[in-house]
């Protein structure tokens, strides 16, 4: 039976899917980069100042990182790209939200949960910063363990049916423990940052991002298992799970971004014109002359 040679598995340069791969990447790490810029000019607002800046810039600043490493889905599948693609999307992932993470437990151990009054204390940004590292290094010795031992690499695969035989070249593990240790892992950290966007919930609206980050988290797990049912129930190409990656990525770093970001910029614009408002209905007082 002839042998029909399938390249759906993988997205080319001149490929009717390279767009579709390619424009959600580059727009979602502009718009990302663009937001973070907009952020960071405001730094010295103090509704941005309590949102905790620096960390809330370091998780805008990891999603155009994301955006971009979805670059590497283009190519064909050989072993080096496999590997790329494994340690890219799943690193900067963990790197894009371990800063939601400690910035909701830093607030969370200086202010409580709003129903008491903490006790004073501080965390220094070093000291925080710090604390990112061991989930940054978990990850790594995951990726670094799988290298060795059960590595993403291309696989010749034949497929038979009525009509003939099908040859594809896929990337693939030799089993699925890679697959279910990143879903423990990465799943925990969502899980984590939900529990700690609940118990900061009675905070007062201004020191808090509880509710963003909960939306956040819940966007991203919402995206993650409509892509993990596409990849593992329906019967596509990877060419079409990359397709679906991308857009993904896209959309939920996209949204994120914009849910921590436009809200305070509106905060800093309502600010600013109530100030003007007020400014305006006071004139200078008039010297009065004293009455007879």
């Amino acid at each position: 039976s002839p042998v029909d040679i399938h390249e759906d598995d993988s997205i080319l340069p001149g490929d009717d899917m390279f767009p579709f791969l390619v424009t959600p990447a580059i727009i979602g790490s502009v718009v990302c980069m663009a937001l973070l810029l907009l952020f960071t000019k405001h730094r010295g607002e103090q509704e941005v100042i309590a949102s905790d800046w620096r960390f809330t810039g370091a998780f805008i600043f990891g999603c155009a990182l994301l955006n971009l490493a979805c670059l590497s889905l283009i190519g064909p599948n050989t072993d080096s790209l496999c590997l790329s693609r494994m340690w890219f999307l799943n690193f900067f992932f963990v790197l894009a939200l371990t800063p939601l993470f400690v910035k909701t437990w830093r607030f969370y151990k200086l202010l409580g949960d709003g129903t008491v009054i903490p006790r004073r204390q501080s965390i220094s940004h070093a000291k925080t910063t710090l604390m990112m590292i061991p989930f940054i290094l978990f990850e790594v010795l995951i990726l670094t363990i799988f290298t060795f031992v059960d590595p993403s690499r291309a696989e010749e695969m034949l497929e038979y049916d009525d009509v003939g035989v099908t040859h594809r070249i896929v990337c693939t593990h030799e089993n699925s423990a890679f697959f279910a240790v990143q879903v423990v892992y990465q799943g925990s950290l969502i899980l984590v940052g939900c529990v700690l966007a609940f118990k900061t919930r009675n905070m007062k609206k201004e020191y808090r991002d509880n509710q963003q980050l909960m939306l956040t988290l819940y966007n991203i797990a919402l995206v993650g298992t409509v892509i993990l049912i596409v990849a593992n129930v329906v019967k596509v190409y990877q060419g079409t799970i990359r397709i679906f990656l991308s857009v993904g990525v896209f959309w939920m770093t996209v949204f994120s971004c914009c849910v921590f970001v436009l809200p305070r910029l509106l905060q800093i614009h309502t600010r600013s014109s109530i100030s003007s408002n007020r400014g305006r209905r006071s004139p200078p007082g008039r010297a009065q002359l004293p009455s007879a």
